[in-house]
């Protein structure tokens, strides 16, 4: 997801490709989101760990589309 993120005009796009992709690969939908959050926060911990900049922007736009009742990006 968040390689894809940078593509993505909006929250509304990214939850479009995760619907793509469920229903692609013939997923469960809550556990597919559930998994992408959980992959987003480690690996916005690590990126933010080793000094990266970009990654970490990239898993807090793909958690600010996903998590509820969020309208802007986490900080």
């Amino acid at each position: 997801m968040w390689s894809r993120a940078d593509d993505l005009s909006s929250g509304a796009e990214i939850r479009r490709l995760l619907s793509t992709m469920v229903d692609a690969g013939g997923l469960d939908g809550s556990l597919a989101r559930a998994w992408v959050i959980t992959r987003c926060v480690d690996y916005w911990l690590w990126g933010v760990e080793r000094g990266l900049t970009v990654d970490p922007v990239r898993c807090s736009r793909v958690l600010a589309a996903l998590l509820p009742d969020r309208s802007s990006p986490v900080s």
